[in-house]
């Protein structure tokens, strides 16, 4: 499960997405049929003020099962049925927190491109996540930058004849996406070659049209132009 505890934008820091396995600690619910909530949690350093000023509001997971809460480290934040897990009312914390026992995994993840990267294997969370570099290719990343200055730059309409200019980036999800497609990589190879099925495939795509159907000439590169090419994209 992806989340991004901060619910008020698509934040490009790493710190505020988190994964976990999609399954409750209680009754092996999934957790991506559950929802993210606001929590408050306490100030550990000041338990003895009653103040709401010490209590900082998070997000949290909570499962469709029983409302039991998850917070971004995958810690339990809380039990509705343990009467010590109530609090107050909805905006103060729970007076005692579930034992530290009961939590979920999660798996360490960085933010580039626009794109979440989670690292799949939490034993190696301090040998190798942090070290090993993104698969971001040059290309790549020269692209998001100028779409994160160009819409960072875009000026945008409220109405009326009202002008600003955008005060965040736009990360590059905003305008592209990906799709999960049951076929191996020699379908979609041979899928991305033949070309002449784009104006008929993708009528009406990008200014695709059925009438453009035409003769596509093609050329086979030699090895040596291929690889010059790749080194001009690379660069």
């Amino acid at each position: 499960v992806l989340r991004n505890s901060d619910s008020q934008s698509s934040s490009s820091s790493s710190s505020s997405w988190s994964c976990v396995d999609d399954v409750c600690p209680h009754r092996c619910a999934p957790l991506s049929e559950g929802r993210v909530v606001p929590a408050f949690e306490k100030n550990s350093n000041d338990d003895n003020v009653d103040d709401d000023t010490t209590n900082k509001k998070k997000n949290c997971l909570q499962c469709a099962y029983h409302g039991w809460e998850f917070n971004q480290q995958g810690n339990c934040h809380r039990i509705p049925q343990l009467e010590e897990q109530r609090g107050d009312d909805d905006n103060h914390p729970p007076k005692a927190p579930p034992p530290p026992r009961i939590r979920i995994q999660t798996y360490p993840l960085r933010f580039a491109a626009g794109m979440v990267w989670v690292w799949a294997d939490p034993a190696t969370r301090t040998t190798l996540a942090e070290d090993i570099p993104l698969p971001l290719s040059s290309l790549l990343q020269r692209y998001d930058q100028h779409m994160n200055r160009h819409n960072n730059n875009k000026p945008l309409q409220h109405g009326g004849n009202q002008t600003t200019t955008a005060a965040t980036t736009i990360p590059i999800t905003s305008v592209t996406y990906m799709r999960d497609l049951p076929y191996g990589m020699e379908l979609l190879g041979e899928n991305l070659v033949d070309i002449s099925h784009l104006p008929f495939s993708h009528h009406k795509v990008g200014g695709l049209r059925r009438q453009d159907g035409r003769p596509v000439p093609l050329k086979m590169l030699s090895q040596s132009q291929r690889q010059t090419i790749a080194q001009q994209m690379v660069q």
